[in-house]
Protein backbone atom coordinates (compact mmCIF):
# COMPACT_ATOMS: atom_id res chain seq x y z
CA UNK A 1 0.00 0.00 0.00
CA UNK A 2 2.82 2.39 0.85
CA UNK A 3 4.48 1.76 -2.50
CA UNK A 4 1.25 2.15 -4.45
CA UNK A 5 0.63 5.52 -2.74
CA UNK A 6 4.21 6.68 -3.30
CA UNK A 7 5.13 8.88 -6.29
CA UNK A 8 6.84 5.90 -7.96
CA UNK A 9 3.82 3.64 -7.39
CA UNK A 10 1.38 6.26 -8.67
CA UNK A 11 3.54 6.79 -11.75
CA UNK A 12 3.57 3.02 -12.41
CA UNK A 13 -0.21 2.76 -12.08
CA UNK A 14 -0.70 5.78 -14.34
CA UNK A 15 1.66 4.21 -16.90
CA UNK A 16 -0.39 1.00 -16.91
CA UNK A 17 -3.80 2.67 -16.84
CA UNK A 18 -6.03 3.11 -19.86
CA UNK A 19 -7.67 6.47 -20.30
CA UNK A 20 -10.91 7.25 -22.04
CA UNK A 21 -11.88 10.90 -22.09
CA UNK A 22 -9.56 11.70 -19.18
CA UNK A 23 -10.84 8.96 -16.86
CA UNK A 24 -8.22 6.35 -16.01
CA UNK A 25 -9.06 2.71 -15.44
CA UNK A 26 -6.79 -0.04 -14.24
CA UNK A 27 -7.71 -3.70 -14.48
CA UNK A 28 -7.18 -6.13 -11.62
CA UNK A 29 -4.83 -8.12 -13.83
CA UNK A 30 -2.61 -5.09 -14.39
CA UNK A 31 -2.63 -4.29 -10.68
CA UNK A 32 -1.56 -7.87 -9.91
CA UNK A 33 1.32 -7.45 -12.36
CA UNK A 34 2.81 -4.41 -10.62
CA UNK A 35 6.22 -5.29 -9.22
CA UNK A 36 6.50 -4.07 -5.64
CA UNK A 37 10.14 -3.33 -4.76
CA UNK A 38 11.34 -5.05 -1.60
CA UNK A 39 14.61 -4.02 0.07
CA UNK A 40 17.31 -6.67 0.31
CA UNK A 41 18.04 -8.38 3.61
CA UNK A 42 20.89 -6.01 4.49
CA UNK A 43 18.70 -2.95 3.99
CA UNK A 44 15.90 -4.54 6.04
CA UNK A 45 18.31 -5.33 8.89
CA UNK A 46 19.73 -1.79 8.79
CA UNK A 47 16.19 -0.36 8.90
CA UNK A 48 15.24 -2.55 11.86
CA UNK A 49 18.44 -1.55 13.70
CA UNK A 50 17.73 2.14 13.06
CA UNK A 51 14.15 1.72 14.25
CA UNK A 52 15.47 0.12 17.44
CA UNK A 53 17.74 3.13 18.03
CA UNK A 54 14.89 5.55 17.39
CA UNK A 55 12.54 3.63 19.70
CA UNK A 56 15.15 3.78 22.49
CA UNK A 57 15.51 7.52 21.89
CA UNK A 58 11.73 7.91 22.13
CA UNK A 59 11.68 5.91 25.38
CA UNK A 60 14.50 8.05 26.81
CA UNK A 61 12.68 11.26 25.83
CA UNK A 62 9.45 10.02 27.35
CA UNK A 63 11.24 9.25 30.63
CA UNK A 64 12.86 12.69 30.59
CA UNK A 65 9.47 14.35 30.04
CA UNK A 66 8.00 12.39 32.95
CA UNK A 67 10.88 13.48 35.20
CA UNK A 68 10.42 17.11 34.11
CA UNK A 69 6.69 16.93 34.80
CA UNK A 70 7.33 15.47 38.26
CA UNK A 71 9.85 18.24 39.00
CA UNK A 72 7.39 20.88 37.79
CA UNK A 73 4.64 19.46 40.00
CA UNK A 74 6.96 19.54 43.03
CA UNK A 75 7.91 23.15 42.28
CA UNK A 76 4.25 24.16 42.01
CA UNK A 77 3.52 22.42 45.31
CA UNK A 78 6.43 24.24 46.95
CA UNK A 79 5.27 27.62 45.63
CA UNK A 80 1.70 26.99 46.77
CA UNK A 81 2.93 25.88 50.21
CA UNK A 82 5.08 29.01 50.47
CA UNK A 83 2.15 31.24 49.48
CA UNK A 84 -0.13 29.52 51.99
CA UNK A 85 2.49 29.84 54.75
CA UNK A 86 3.09 33.52 53.99
CA UNK A 87 -0.28 34.38 52.49
CA UNK A 88 -0.51 37.84 54.00
CA UNK A 89 1.95 39.39 51.55
CA UNK A 90 1.66 40.18 47.83
CA UNK A 91 2.49 37.60 45.21
CA UNK A 92 6.03 38.32 43.89
CA UNK A 93 6.17 39.81 40.39
CA UNK A 94 8.35 36.94 39.14
CA UNK A 95 5.39 34.57 39.35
Amino acid sequence: MLFLNSPAGKAEMKRLAITTSGLYSLSVGKIRGIAIPVPDEGARKATIAKLGQLMKLCDDLEAQIQRSEATSAKLVEAVVAELVAHGDGPIPAAM
